[in-house]
């Protein structure tokens, strides 16, 4: 099946994903072909074009000369030239190509093969590095306040519009083109909340294309009649052969008194409860995804530890991320070595799947590679001060070990 093929273009920069992923959200009326580069606007009127916009041509001609591309992909050519394992090369090791590189290489418009679709914003976390168009939550939030929060910490957004008709454009595709998919990626929001999220299930139960992977990221954090609903769905699909596996993305940097800070509405225990029912109970494969930042690295170590006792029983995938933007103060990039340096080491030698292993280094050494940002540092102040007066928090209580180092930047540096 030419589909499954390696990635053939061995040019330099040639990232897989410009290829074969695209990304759709619907909450907004955009398209990306991954998450850190530029976006296009979506043409409502020619909705089945959005994997082949000016720019992503654009971006894969540049790739064929060996070239960067502006927009996004600086962040990948940094962690490269800091020796690390960027997204670029983990993607591009990965089997499933467009066919059409099959027969030309240099063939610059094609066919999908995964699929990343955010169907709206409803979700019932807040998470510190997240922002409204992707969480009603915030959204609510920041209206109350008449603020963007992710402002604050250089993350505005545009207000997400959720457009029913870009839903339906999206699932008129979807019957046409969805049998020709090897994955898709289903993210909300909090999907498992949303009554598309189902719509959609449906359609993809009845289509049944047996070469499929499903995927689902969830905060895991819905009432137990969700967990149940999704279970059941879930479990159905699989005996019945409308796909070919499930694998549940759990969103989860830690457990503990900081990851109840970073994702507002975060309880420990009810987490790792649902999380266990589908470990011990669901024939889905099972994933960790982490955003990697600032507030995190006291936690993730416990997470690590889990992470392990957790896998006796199911392998379990660990990706590690950077957050996003490069910019946002959270980005362990603006602050010095020493701060982070030691505890993510802990987690690598803790860490026992090289690829997970390969993902945490590039970042490390991406941010050992840059210089510290006073001015970033004195910004999280700022942010985390703005967070504790709208959700009555006290980010001192949270992450004590962070006071002194932001103390000592205000009181030297002003």
């Amino acid at each position: 099946m030419t589909g499954k093929i390696k990635f053939p273009i061995d040019t330099p920069t040639a990232c897989r994903w410009k290829w074969a992923w695209s990304s759709i959200y619907l909450n907004n009326g955009e398209t990306s072909s991954c998450h850190r580069a530029s976006v296009s606007t979506i043409d409502v009127n020619n909705f089945d074009t959005f994997h082949n916009t000016p720019e992503k041509i654009s971006a894969r001609k540049t790739m064929l000369d060996g070239k960067w591309p502006a927009g996004g992909c600086e962040y990948c050519e940094r962690i490269e030239n800091a020796g690390g394992t960027s997204d670029r090369i983990y993607q591009s090791s990965k089997p499933g190509i467009p066919p059409e590189l099959a027969e030309d290489p240099t063939e610059t418009s094609v066919t999908p093969v995964e699929l990343e679709v955010f169907i709206n914003n409803i979700c019932n976390l807040k998470c510190i590095y997240c922002k409204g168009s992707l969480s009603s939550s915030i959204a609510a939030e920041d209206a109350k306040f008449d603020t963007q929060l992710a402002s604050f910490a250089d993350n505005a957004y545009q207000t997400a519009n959720n457009d029913a008709l870009l839903f339906d454009k999206f699932l008129s595709w979807y019957d046409k083109n969805g049998s020709k998919l090897q994955r898709l990626n289903i993210l909300g929001g909090e999907p498992l909340y949303q009554k598309k999220f189902y719509t959609l299930l449906d359609i993809i139960e009845k289509q049944r294309n047996q070469n499929l992977e499903l995927s689902i990221t969830t905060n895991l954090m819905t009432p137990q009649a969700h967990i149940d609903k999704f279970y059941e769905i879930g479990m159905r699909m699989l005996r019945n052969n409308s796909v070919k596996r499930i694998d549940l993305v759990c969103s989860v940097e830690g457990l503990g008194q900081g990851q109840e800070y970073v994702r507002n509405g975060f309880q420990t225990d009810q987490w790792k409860q649902n999380f266990e029912h589908f470990l011990y109970n669901s024939d889905f494969n099972i994933m960790l995804l982490s955003t990697v930042n600032i507030l995190v690295i006291d936690d993730i170590q416990t997470l690590a530890l889990q992470w392990l006792e957790w896998k006796k029983h199911k392998n379990i995938f660990w990706s590690l991320h950077d957050v996003m933007p490069e910019s946002s103060c959270l980005n362990l990039s603006h602050y010095n070595n020493d701060v982070y340096t030691d505890k993510l080491h802990k987690v690598l030698d803790l860490i026992d799947d090289t690829a997970s292993f390969d993902l945490l280094l590039g970042i490390i050494k991406k941010a050992n590679s840059q210089p510290r940002d006073l001015e970033k540092q004195k910004q999280l102040y700022l942010f985390l001060q703005e967070v504790d007066r709208r959700r009555n928090t006290n980010w001192k209580d949270a992450f004590p070990w962070l006071t002194n180092q932001l103390d000592s930047v205000l009181y030297k540096h002003g």
